[in-house]
């Protein structure tokens, strides 16, 4: 049994090979996107060519579904993937400055490898980068795909909000309204979630798939966490892994969280906070490097780690 709570300076699909089947409770990941950033490898393990840096997104999409394919074997009937997925355009003469479609195309390539994708989750982020571009509009989000590989069963705790100020006036504004039928609910079923609203007997809905999390503050408590220019956001790991793991098996033991691309850590860091085992792989030796200091450097603040990193308070039923 390989050991956990460590992040192997290795290449994915190494470490993968040495997990035994069905034996992760969930992962959660970012890849390196296509064609945006070159890190300090040129070749994997294998002598290919830098997963990211493929001539061509076909090619990217291929290798992406290669690793996450072979992640079907160690990851649990009950377990789930989410997958974090950026745009890219592309450089080449002939489509230079048009979108290459990534995330639509590996969202295709799960479904038509038979995984379930459940949801396409809409990440607004919150940065202060400035983009150059002049011709476009300036993205701001990223898709999270939240999968699996069983149809049902899987472990999913349903996450719920408080109602919006602005929700409550319009359903008052419905139940006072006779001739309101609000997509097919009728006055009267208005009438009753206004009456159980005002008893408090619902305070919460459930939440949509288009989120807008607090700003993961961490760089500026940890400089060197900017080393990277992608880290995964920790108010989003802690939601991923809250929603989809409980904190221990039936048989005691602690739940599993795999991110076979670790960058600095983020995913470590948090599944440690809350009580989860984790393992990882980082092919990179400097951000692997980072990711043991920012593992030590946290090791302490269990009881405050996210008054650092702001995390927005949400009701998990």
């Amino acid at each position: 049994m390989i050991e956990r709570n460590i992040i192997y300076n290795e290449d994915c699909q190494s470490l993968i090979s040495k997990i035994p089947d069905n034996s992760i409770d969930c992962v959660v990941t970012s890849p390196p996107y296509w064609r945006l950033r070159q890190y300090d490898i040129e070749k994997d393990q294998n002598n290919k060519v830098q997963l990211g840096q493929e001539s061509m997104p076909e090619e990217y999409i291929n290798n992406l579904m290669y690793i996450f394919n072979s992640i079907r074997r160690i990851l649990k009937p009950e377990g789930s993937m989410f997958v974090n997925i950026g745009e890219t355009y592309y450089r080449m003469t002939t489509r230079k400055r048009s979108m290459a479609g990534i995330p639509d195309r590996l969202k295709i390539a799960f479904i038509e490898s038979g995984w379930y994708v459940h949801n396409d989750i809409i990440w607004v982020k919150d940065t202060y980068t400035l983009d150059p571009v002049k011709d476009r509009f300036t993205n701001n989000y990223e898709r999270i795909f939240f999968i699996t590989k069983t149809p049902k069963g899987y472990y999913f705790k349903q996450p719920r909000i408080p109602f919006a100020e602005s929700t409550l006036k319009r359903v008052q504004y419905a139940a006072s309204n006779k001739k309101t039928d609000h997509r097919g609910m009728g006055n009267d079923n208005y009438q009753k979630m206004l009456s159980r609203i005002a008893n408090k007997e619902i305070t919460h809905r459930a939440m949509r798939s288009v989120w807008d999390p607090k700003r993961d503050a961490t760089t500026l408590k940890f400089p060197y966490l900017t080393e990277h220019s992608a880290k995964f956001d920790m108010n989003v790991v802690r939601l991923l892994i809250d929603i989809s793991t409980p904190e221990q098996l039936s048989d005691g033991t602690k739940t599993l969280v795999f991110d076979p691309f670790m960058g600095v850590g983020s995913v470590a860091v948090v599944a440690r906070y809350m009580g989860r085992d984790f393992i990882g792989s980082e092919l990179s030796q400097a951000y692997w490097k980072t990711s043991q200091r920012f593992l030590d450097d946290t090791a302490g603040l269990f009881d405050n780690l996210f008054d650092i990193v702001e995390y927005k308070d949400m009701e998990i039923i």
